[in-house]
């Protein structure tokens, strides 16, 4: 099929979109169809790992170019356990969520207390496109190269985070229009400074990974995609440079990656279910 990439890579956009606008909505039926609906996201991903199986990626990858690589098959498959049992919980509080409750249609810029609609529309698209964006990466990386949908996965790869780069710009621009409101910490200092390190991290992250990535490919001689557009190398093929850079983005950032992660949502759980702070999660979750 032509153009498969392209297709792809809107659905993924699309279905972010759509997810976001429904689990924001202050209507419950269409919050818990939101929910629904990213639960149904997180068991794609358990199948996606399963279809990798069936082809035989899993047991069989491509040869390791460095000796973490081989590391991957189990990644995806305790990254596809985390998401079976995310996409339960999903269903559960879809199922659990209240469904009377009417709330206040939220207003398009932030409070002193909570984000507004833009705030929260654009936090949770790029959190879902982010997280896909690595997860394909992760996976066509172990693609034998002569598998004839690797190309295919990997101009989304690098579509969506050329996507991520526009959306992290987007939201930059809108907290300062909009400032965003301060962290309901309490007076613990570390706390505070803990929290604000987490949200820098992933803000350097939402930039430093894709744009790693882009030169790390232009070294490689190939260039970049966004949807149709083919964008050339900007400078001439380096291999030593392209190892430097393949270093970075696949290890040293991905595994900053998912530490920063760890830390941003056992800290937003924690403060929800032990800290006397229930509006932690409500700020970006309408519920």
């Amino acid at each position: 099929m032509a153009d498969i990439d392209v297709w792809l890579s809107v659905f993924v956009v699309g279905y972010s979109c759509i997810v976001a606008l429904l689990i924001i909505h202050d209507f419950p039926l269409l919050r818990k169809m939101g929910r629904g609906l990213l639960a149904l996201g997180c068991f794609g991903i358990v199948y996606g790992f399963y279809l990798f199986s069936l082809n035989g990626i899993v047991d069989q990858p491509r040869a390791p170019l460095f000796w973490i690589d081989s590391f991957k098959p189990k990644l995806l498959g305790l990254q596809s356990t985390l998401f079976f049992l995310a996409g339960c919980l999903l269903l559960r509080s879809a199922f659990q969520s209240n469904v009377v409750s009417k709330k206040a249609p939220l207003k398009i810029g932030n409070s002193r207390s909570s984000y507004g609609f833009a705030s929260r529309f654009i936090h949770w698209v790029t959190a879902i496109i982010f997280v896909a964006s690595v997860l394909i990466g992760i996976a066509t990386s172990m693609v034998p190269i002569e598998a004839s949908f690797r190309a295919e996965f990997y101009k989304v790869h690098k579509t969506l985070g050329v996507i991520v780069i526009l959306l992290t710009v987007a939201r930059l621009v809108w907290h300062r229009l909009s400032p965003t409101p301060q962290l309901v910490l309490g007076n613990r200092r570390w706390a505070r400074r803990l929290a604000a390190a987490v949200h820098a991290t992933l803000y350097f992250l939402l930039f430093s990974v894709p744009i790693s990535g882009y030169v790390m490919t232009t070294y490689e001689g190939y260039p970049t995609y966004f949807f149709w557009l083919e964008l050339q190398p900007l400078w001439t093929a380096n291999e030593d440079a392209a190892v430097s850079w393949s270093i970075l983005h696949k290890y040293g950032l991905h595994a900053a990656i998912y530490l920063a992660l760890v830390l941003h949502l056992g800290g937003a759980f924690k403060h929800h279910l032990r800290s006397g702070v229930p509006s932690s999660l409500k700020r970006m979750i309408s519920s």
